[in-house]
């Protein structure tokens, strides 16, 4: 159960920071009249609100996953944040994944196996 509550606490605030991209990508495309209507945008679109809210819950979770786990087993599974933003933004925002990147991911991956394996 906490390595569930870890991943998904990681997996919500990764998604935070590609529905942030996403929504920075369209507001930068909307013409504003001055930077203060830009500043508005931002501070009013449903897409970044939604981001900082992503990032609220995964940011308790996780604390909450601090408070009931050991630092050195937790810690380490942050590196996912990398895995699940590359995944994130290769199916929602149709960004590449090269053979480089996809074999760096799988030893992330790895990297976790082994240092979680034991604990």
């Amino acid at each position: 159960m906490n390595y569930i509550l870890l991943i998904v606490s990681i997996l919500i605030s990764a998604l935070s920071q590609v529905v942030f991209k996403w929504q920075s990508e369209v507001l930068n495309k909307t013409e504003f009249n001055s930077s203060f209507d830009k500043i508005i945008g931002y501070a009013t679109s449903k897409g970044i609100l939604l981001s900082i809210l992503f990032s609220i819950v995964g940011g308790l979770l996780w604390y909450y996953a601090l408070s009931i786990m050991k630092l050195s087993t937790a810690y380490p599974f942050t590196a996912l944040s990398y895995v699940f933003i590359a995944f994130f933004g290769f199916i929602l925002l149709k960004e590449s994944i090269n053979y480089y990147q996809l074999m760096g991911y799988v030893l992330v991956i790895g990297g976790i196996l082994l240092i979680t394996l034991k604990q």
